[in-house]
């Protein structure tokens, strides 16, 4: 029986193969675990718990190295400043 944890890594490896499935883009395993991080922090999922569930020791290891911001997200910020009443 997998765990929770376990059917959650399966379901981002899923989505992350469907979506690059017609690039040539070669993902393994620890770009996965790269994207997994990106998209918790995209989805507003608490610090402490995408390190607990990245298994890191260090929040700074989870912030800093393994999260990023990706192209759509920085179209909406981009789009949210222009929008900015000065």
């Amino acid at each position: 029986v997998l765990s929770a944890h376990s059917c959650l890594i399966i379901c981002v490896h899923r989505r992350v193969i469907l979506r690059h499935r017609y690039s040539r883009v070669i993902h393994i395993p620890h770009q996965l675990r790269h994207a997994y991080a990106t998209m918790l922090f995209e989805n507003g999922i608490a610090e402490a718990d995408a390190q607990e569930l990245l298994g890191h020791a260090q929040i700074s290891t989870t912030m800093d190295i393994y999260t990023h911001i990706r192209e759509g997200r920085k179209k909406q910020i981009r789009d949210k400043l222009l929008n900015v009443d000065i």
